[in-house]
C-alpha cells in the first residue's frame, strides 16, 4: 500500500499498531528495525541482514552489532557465536540466533524454486549469573509433518 498509494501513510488509522489494535490488547509495538532488549545485552529484531545460508546471516549480525540476539528475517535456525572483548577487560561470548519460521509451506505459491525457509522456533531462558545477565537459546527443528523435539521429548 505504501508503494501504490504513499498519501495514505500518513493516516493514522492504517498504522499496522492500529488496525491490529495492539495497544488495546496489551501488547507493546515496535517498528520495524528496532532492536528490543530483552535482557542484559541480549535483543530481539526482526532483522535486516540476509546471507546466502543458515547461520551465515547470525554471524552477519554478531560482526555488525557486537551484543547477542535473535532474528527472523531470514526464515531459517542458525547460529554464530564469537568471543570479545569486554568493558572490563576480559572476555565474554556473543551470539545470534536466526529463528526459522511456523508456517504453511505448501501455501507458498507465490514464491518460485525451493524457498530455504526451516521450519522452527526457539526457547530462551534468561538468568542472573552473580549480577551478570545470562542466557541460553536452544533452537527448536521441526519436521515437514509438524513434530519436533525438545527436552528429550518427542511432540507430533
Amino acid at each position: 500500500m505504501w508503494h501504490q498509494a504513499p498519501k495514505l501513510s500518513s493516516l493514522n488509522g492504517l498504522q499496522v499498531e492500529k488496525l491490529l489494535q495492539l495497544e488495546e490488547l496489551g501488547f507493546e509495538y515496535y517498528p520495524y528495525g528496532k532492536m528490543v532488549q530483552v535482557s542484559g545485552d541480549f535483543f530481539a529484531t526482526h532483522g535486516d541482514i540476509v546471507r546466502a545460508h543458515a547461520g551465515f546471516t547470525a554471524k552477519a549480525m554478531v560482526d555488525k552489532t557486537g551484543v547477542s540476539g535473535i532474528m527472523g528475517h531470514t526464515h531459517r535456525l542458525g547460529q554464530s557465536t564469537r568471543r570479545i572483548l569486554d568493558s572490563a577487560g576480559g572476555t565474554k561470548l556473543i551470539g545470534w540466533w536466526e529463528n526459522g519460521c511456523l508456517c504453511d509451506q505448501t501455501k507458498m505459491d507465490w514464491t518460485t524454486g525451493v524457498q530455504d525457509w526451516h521450519l522452527g522456533f526457539s526457547v530462551g531462558t534468561f538468568f542472573d549469573d552473580e549480577g551478570s545477565n545470562k542466557f541460553a537459546i536452544e533452537p527448536v527443528f521441526v519436521h515437514d509433518n509438524g513434530s519436533f523435539v525438545f527436552g528429550g521429548n518427542v511432540y507430533d
